[in-house]
């Protein structure tokens, strides 16, 4: 028998845009801001003869995350299936008749829908969270042990947030533990993780967030080796430019928080600015010839200021004007 109380539950994750702090969100007590993306992933956990869902390592890693919480919570695990509904993942290109990955968080959402909709099954709370923490473990193990999961936190709080990463030695040494059973997974959960910070912000009501997809797809993995390369051969360098992006994002959250439009806009351009640096001095390619052109065209035109968002490379780029 199912120790769910229905049969049949759905959950919904949005997709993420990061407005300021890239990069230097990888870095302790460096924050970033990031909102959530008007459109995301739905899925739909319902009753089924056998396991069955679209296999790839973000969807397998979110089941087998989910599970192993679940059973840890004495439910036992009745045949389901599930169905994702994706309005982020793939945007259909007519002159290459390819699909292409826009970069909108896709995988991070799938990975939190997928969590929200098995415990909603299993009939355990669904608290933000649980979910973050166990969608946390899921989509760093999945990516490699990579990234800040801060596409995860605005996935699953469905808000503006500010957010500053964990402990990754911390996160890696407990992971490692967890892996080998030396720790329940309720454990974990339950820990403080040190560094964490999650805080929604409120955006003025008059900013207005428009996001374009450059038509190349990126691969954030691929740029975090790359960057990590640059950091471990230049981190003086390195960390001096992230503690610049940092001090800029600090002084802008002050700024949105007090509806301050001259200085909103002077510092997002300042954090694109100190973008740049970082392309320059590291060699790596942040804002691709398409996203110039996008960010260029849109500032002639409406003003404002536009910068790449999240690792850059291609994908998408998000302009701010009021």
């Amino acid at each position: 028998m199912c120790s769910c109380k229905l049969d049949k539950f759905e959950a919904y994750a949005p997709g993420k845009i990061m407005l300021a702090g890239e990069w230097a969100v990888l870095e302790l007590g460096i924050p970033c801001v990031s909102v959530p993306f008007q459109k995301g992933i739905k899925v739909t956990v319902e009753s089924s003869e056998k396991i069955f869902f679209e296999e790839n390592k973000f969807t397998q890693s979110a089941v087998d995350i989910a599970l192993k919480y679940i059973q840890a919570n004495g439910k036992k695990i009745a045949p389901f299936s599930i169905s994702i509904n994706s309005e982020i993942s793939e945007i259909y290109d007519k002159n290459s008749e390819k699909k292409l990955k826009p970069g909108l968080g896709s995988s991070s959402a799938v990975v939190v829908a997928i969590i929200k909709g098995l415990l909603k099954f299993f009939d355990l709370r669904v608290d933000a969270k649980i979910v973050f923490k166990l969608a946390s473990i899921a989509h760093y193990l999945a990516q490699g042990k990579i990234g800040s999961c801060y596409d995860v936190a605005v996935s699953t709080y469905n808000f503006p947030i500010i957010y500053k990463r964990f402990d990754p030695d911390w996160f890696d040494g407990e992971l490692k533990k967890f892996l080998k059973n030396e720790i329940c997974i309720i454990e974990l959960i339950d820990k403080s993780w040190p560094f964490l910070e999650i805080e929604k912000i409120d955006l003025p009501s008059e900013m207005k967030v428009y996001v374009g997809f450059s038509g190349e797809s990126s691969s954030t993995t691929k740029l975090i080796e790359s960057m990590n390369k640059f950091k471990i051969e230049n981190k003086k360098k390195y960390l001096e430019i992230c503690s610049k992006i940092g001090r800029t994002v600090e002084e802008l959250v002050f700024a949105l928080k007090n509806s301050d439009v001259e200085k909103i806009l002077k510092l997002f351009k300042q954090n694109k600015e100190l973008l740049n640096e970082l392309s320059k001095s590291s060699g790596i390619i942040l804002e691709t010839k398409a996203l110039k052109k996008l960010c260029d065209d849109f500032e002639k035109k409406y003003g404002g200021v536009a910068k790449i968002s999240g690792a850059g490379g291609g994908d998408c780029f998000i302009a701010v004007c009021f």
